[in-house]
């Protein structure tokens, strides 16, 4: 799955921007209970304070960035002086992941489109499910695989390791936002 693109360009890029040694992590779960149809992930622990995930099977193609440990608490320190934390957040993550069925849009979602009439379903498990709750809280952007995918990645990076307010928000975030609406806006009109 690595092997093959988009995902193995991606893959690489995100362990090189890791360092040596990277964190990383390959998970995979049935589909739904019972079921033969395999979702696969993968997670990639970044400078910074960052996990990088990108789910391999289904699903378009972004990568979505998490804090390890809040901003308030981070201490500045390198993934790999952080791999209880790294393990803890990628074990969290990775049962949201499954609890939600492998779909992403309530953990991304922005909190106004989240208030739309339209996502109340959204609204109800995030209210129902505490690891969909606690993913949305360390949950820092969605990065388009456009041709800005890298700069992003590395400004998402710098900025993130300074930050220590919980509820700031990563500058770049909006111009992500209105990419991934307008590609959602572009396909719904060609379906």
């Amino acid at each position: 799955m690595l092997g093959t693109p988009p995902f193995a360009e991606s893959y690489r890029a995100l362990v090189t921007a890791a360092g040596t040694p990277p964190l990383r992590w390959l998970s995979l779960a049935p589909e739904a209970p019972g079921s033969p149809v395999p979702r696969a992930w993968f997670v990639v622990a970044l400078p910074g304070n960052l996990l990088a995930m990108e789910l391999v099977t289904g699903g378009a193609h972004a990568t979505y960035c998490f804090s390890i440990v809040a901003p308030s608490g981070y201490l500045g320190r390198p993934p790999s002086e952080m791999s209880g934390p790294c393990e803890a957040a990628v074990a969290s993550l990775s049962g949201t992941l499954v609890d939600i069925r492998f779909l992403r849009e309530p953990i991304g979602l922005p909190d106004d489109a989240l208030a739309a009439p339209g996502h109340t379903r959204d609204r109800l498990a995030i209210a129902a499910l505490p690891s969909l709750a606690a993913a949305r809280r360390a949950f820092v952007a969605r990065l388009v695989h456009d041709e800005r995918w890298t700069a992003s990645l590395e400004d998402l990076v710098t900025w993130h390791a300074t930050c220590r307010d919980d509820a700031a928000r990563w500058p770049g975030r909006a111009a992500q936002e209105a990419t991934i609406s307008g590609l959602e806006t572009a396909r719904a009109g060609a379906g």
